[in-house]
């Protein structure tokens, strides 16, 4: 790790796409749920209205058609009864009150005898007033709320049926449910990668040139925040006359000596040749790519390379200067019985 940002706002965007992915897992579940018991609930609920209706339908025929015979006869029955009480009670406090005028019973008698008689007199009048309703019917305020109470019951039917045939959109919820959890977990892989990417790792193993970025730093995107140098990845380009460029060859060794790294020599590969020379000279750069150990190299260090182009076996091999060329003829002289002798030779490479 070669540094890390400050990570609390990456954090807390982290923890609202967590919320909002938990939100969204709880919608599909729900959607699902709709969708397993969604038809089943709104069948049931449609047959509830119907019957809502049937039974408002039954109130209101009947509140329509009045009472039936058998309850009008019934109320007659009931207004005979407590008319018959009545007259009985009338005739018992008669008979009390002029024995207690006379002396002959305690008035306790006669309060008694009094309030039996107020009870027949309060249940002679409910039974006649039920009489009358009878004969009457209904009134027209009772029909109206019975009607009222059928249009209530249609409106619940109609929204019932109105629901039961939403029952196809429970699949889409569902489809748009996992498409709000699919969304949100894209949010969080996107957090989680965020914070991820603050933590600024080396891609390779190095060494710090220079100062680095101060920690508490406040930097834009861009921003260097440290340079690596490191041992992988280095190369030597050299320069290589037109005539001579044909060698440069991919893959080919070359042996390298860095003068200021001492006398040892490193070994490098072409990696390629620039298609274009430089118009002064008519050289091609050719980048070699150092390989094996490379202790005591520096980055911009100086160096030298060695490009075999041809080898010769069992050449026989001696300074360039050494040959002499007169008449396009090449010739050296050799050391015979101590006198010089003059040898015809054919140049190689």
């Amino acid at each position: 790790v070669v540094a890390e940002e400050d990570t609390t706002q990456l954090r807390e965007q982290l923890r609202t796409a967590l919320g909002q992915l938990a939100g969204a897992r709880a919608a599909l579940a729900q959607a699902q749920s709709n969708k397993a018991y969604g038809p089943a609930k709104s069948s049931a609920a449609v047959r509830q209205a119907q019957a809502a209706v049937r039974s408002a339908q039954a109130s209101l025929a009947k509140a329509q058609a009045g009472a039936r015979p058998e309850e009008r006869a019934q109320t007659k029955a009931n207004l005979d009864a407590a008319k018959a009480n009545l007259d009985l009670a009338k005739r018992d406090l008669d008979r009390k009150k002029a024995l207690v005028d006379e002396g002959a019973l305690a008035h306790t008698s006669l309060d008694q005898a009094q309030s039996t008689y107020t009870a027949a007199m309060q249940s002679y009048t409910n039974a006649l007033q039920a009489e009358l309703e009878t004969e009457r019917g209904n009134r027209s305020e009772d029909i109206d709320v019975a009607h009222e109470a059928v249009r209530q019951a249609q409106e619940q039917l109609s929204t019932a049926r109105t629901t039961q045939k939403l029952d196809i959109t429970w699949d889409q919820a569902v489809e748009s449910a996992q498409a709000q959890v699919t969304s949100a977990q894209a949010q969080v892989d996107l957090a989680r990668s965020n914070l991820s990417d603050a933590t600024i790792r080396a891609p390779f193993s190095g060494r710090i040139s220079g100062i680095p970025m101060q920690a508490g730093t406040v930097v834009s995107p861009g921003t260097a925040v440290a340079r690596l140098v490191g041992g992988a990845g280095a190369y030597f380009e050299g320069q290589v006359p037109e005539n001579m460029v044909k060698y440069a060859k991919p893959g080919q060794t070359v042996s390298i000596r860095v003068d200021a790294a001492g006398t040892g020599t490193y070994t490098g590969v072409v990696a390629g040749v620039n298609p274009m020379g430089n118009q002064i000279g008519r050289f091609f750069t050719v980048r070699i790519t150092l390989a094996g150990n490379l202790a005591g190299l520096k980055s911009n260090m100086f160096a030298h390379g060695t490009l075999p182009i041809q080898t010769a076996v069992e050449a026989t091999v001696v300074p360039s200067d050494a040959v002499i060329v007169v008449d396009h003829a090449s010739f050296v002289f050799t050391v015979d019985n101590k006198k010089a002798k003059r040898v015809p030779v054919v140049r190689g490479i």
